[in-house]
């Protein structure tokens, strides 16, 4: 269901292990929760005699909501501007998957005709399709892709904005009178412009998502009508009798965090985020360009971001990536050891996969070196391989002298077109530059661009000691 089948193919090449980005563990956003405020504040103990009753209030629609919990939910949802939770009743689970089923459960259980219709728009989360069908329950069936869904009756329809695999903005589709479950797991300022607060019957979200912790298993619904919210509860009654406490009880913690890293933008966790993920989408797109026309990604447009305050664009958590050729992208890549969800699960053909932004670095560096090799463009980009500790000192000696002899020379000759101030700045820079990429490679799986180096030179243009330099480089480019 969710990749794990993936996990058995192993790799015989002791250099290439299995890359399996197929799954969304979004771990690429350990990093911020392992510095060392952030160590010390999110920090959670709890006494062994504490949350061992079942209920937290029993008054409560949803009786085993932690009441902290709700009015984190509330204060990150205000401060973001993503979501309207007044007069809404929330109703927590285990993840959001789990919640999509309640709701499907609600929704059908409450309709005279059964069994509804579910549907989403190509392409689609293809967990909607496997949930919709694993029970082959008497209550709803998957009728597949809402663009060509012309079955009389009622219907539920699945929207997830930003879509997942592609990234676009949705909508719903059919607009016919049917019910909408909306999906906002990824309706957050870090992937994409935050344009209105979302105001909708019945709205999703996931905790994993948005901070990384995946592992805590808590989502949570908004939702208007209190007679979907107690048909939600109940079936998160019968399959689970509620949801872990202790897990309530971190991820109020970590949204209470995130809440007021806002105001601080040195520490805002929507900051690091969004850089870290837009990195990497500039990362991939230098690759891909690098490969010539062989591949496509999905452009998009840049709106005003009311929680940034500045326009931005939308830098998707997945990544979906076409193969220009007629040629199946999925098992193409599956030659390269790197495992990702093919196009079909997703309502569409095989020239598509879903590629997982919010993996692992190293991961992600491996993905992007091992999708140049497809087209035979590696050379550019490839680390150099680990010596033999026997052959090191000799091995080490060779590449310094083939590859630094040059550059000494023409740093010792004196001639009469390159100052010899220009000639160190020059070799400093270069030196600097190609040991810093280097780090961002190994330790974050990120890959500079031509812009910035371009934009640090061009920012120095106008200073005073660096004008005659700036016209004696360009004069003799």
């Amino acid at each position: 269901m969710f990749g794990f089948e993936n996990m058995k193919i192993s790799s015989s090449d002791a250099t290439k292990p299995v890359i399996n980005l197929d799954q969304g563990d979004p771990t690429a956003l350990q990093e911020y929760w392992m510095s060392t405020k952030m160590k010390e504040r999110c920090v959670v103990v709890i006494p062994g005699w504490e949350l061992m009753s079942y209920f937290s209030d029993k008054t409560n629609v949803c009786w085993f909501l932690q009441q902290d919990l709700a009015e984190a939910i509330k204060a990150l949802h205000c401060e973001i501007g993503n979501a309207a939770t007044e007069e809404r009743y929330i109703v927590v689970g285990n993840g959001s998957s789990q919640l999509c089923q309640a709701a499907l459960f609600a929704l059908s259980s409450l309709s005279e005709d059964k069994p509804l219709s579910i549907v989403a728009a190509v392409p689609y989360y293809s967990t909607y399709e496997e949930e919709a069908s694993y029970v082959q329950s008497q209550l709803y069936k998957w009728e597949g892709d809402a663009r060509t869904f012309n079955k009389p009756g009622p219907y539920i329809e699945m929207v997830t904005s930003p879509n997942n695999p592609d990234g676009t903005i949705r909508e719903p589709v059919v607009n016919r009178g049917g019910k909408v479950i909306y999906d906002f797991a990824y309706y957050w300022p870090h992937y994409t412009p935050i344009t209105h607060r979302q105001d909708h019957d019945i709205m999703l979200f996931t905790f994993s998502k948005i901070a990384g912790h995946a592992g805590s298993r808590i989502g949570w619904a908004l939702v208007k009508d209190i007679e979907v919210a107690k048909k939600m509860v109940q079936y998160l009654t019968i399959n689970s009798i509620g949801v872990s406490k202790e897990s309530q009880i971190r991820a109020t913690a970590i949204l209470n965090e995130l809440t007021k890293s806002c105001r601080i933008k040195s520490e805002s966790f929507f900051e690091y985020g969004n850089e870290k993920v837009k990195s990497r989408w500039e990362s991939l797109r230098w690759v891909v360009d690098k490969t010539g026309d062989k591949f496509t990604l999905p452009e998009y447009a840049q709106a005003v971001c009311n929680f940034f305050g500045k326009s931005s664009s939308t830098y998707p958590a997945f990544a979906w990536l076409r193969c220009n050729e007629d040629k199946d992208l999925e098992i193409l890549l599956k030659e390269k050891y790197v495992l990702k969800r093919g196009g079909e699960r997703c309502g569409c053909d095989k020239k598509y996969i879903r590629v997982d932004m919010l993996g692992p670095n190293k991961d992600f560096q491996n993905f992007l070196n091992r999708l140049l090799t497809i087209n035979g463009s590696a050379a550019s980009f490839v680390k150099m391989p680990k010596s033999d500790p026997n052959l090191c000192q000799t091995h080490n000696c060779n590449l310094l002298h083939k590859y630094f002899t040059s550059p000494q020379q023409w740093l010792s000759r004196k001639d009469s077109t390159s100052p010899r101030t220009l000639k160190r700045l020059a070799a400093q820079a270069t030196i600097y530059s190609i040991w810093a990429e280097r780090n961002k490679r190994l330790h974050e799986g990120v890959m500079a661009t031509p812009e910035p180096v371009r934009d640090v030179i061009l920012g120095r243009r106008n200073g005073k000691n660096f004008m005659n330099l700036m016209f004696c480089w360009s004069r003799h480019e």
